[in-house]
């Protein structure tokens, strides 16, 4: 998200954006506003490994020693930083930003992804003027870990074909 306001605003700074699963209105995802609200109440912490497995989900399987640094990494998070994230995604509307992004862009999602939806996707493609889509199938919400190959051959492909406009 960061990304598109920056492409948006900076385009001296920004020459090509590459978005994987990204929200443009995370507070209208019905899974995210979940994790939001669970995230205020009290209880929510220390992470269940429930939620840990839903937020690192992977269709396909993963290095057992990968989802092992993922959920390390997710716990080690203070319960201040999730609620400001959360907080911050709660308010966040890429809406009347998408317009301004000219920059050549690549939209990678993953087809498997229960934390943004197709509504999202759309709402980005339509939005930025020119941007491509491509879906990985074996993804959801984080392709770069379930798919790391496809997604950093799409992000070569997108970089030759930039080069060559």
């Amino acid at each position: 998200m960061v990304a598109v306001v920056l492409a948006a605003f900076r385009p001296d700074v920004v020459t090509r954006v590459v978005l994987l699963n990204v929200s443009v209105q995370a507070s209208r995802i019905g899974a995210l506003a979940s994790v939001m609200e669970r995230v205020r109440h009290p209880g929510f912490f220390p992470l269940t490994p429930q939620f840990i497995d839903e937020w690192a989900c992977h269709p396909r399987p993963v290095p057992e020693a990968f989802l092992a640094n993922q959920r390390a990494h997710l716990n080690a998070l203070p319960p201040v930083v999730w609620g400001q994230t959360f907080g911050e995604l709660a308010n966040a509307d890429l809406t009347p930003v998408l317009a301004l992004v000219s920059q050549p862009t690549l939209i990678l999602w993953g087809a498997q992804d229960r934390l943004a939806d197709a509504v999202q996707r759309e709402q980005l493609r339509s939005g930025i003027a020119g941007a491509r889509v491509v879906m990985i199938d074996d993804a959801a919400h984080n392709p770069s870990s379930a798919a790391p190959e496809r997604v950093a051959a799409e992000i070569a492909d997108f970089a030759a074909w930039v080069d060559d406009v």
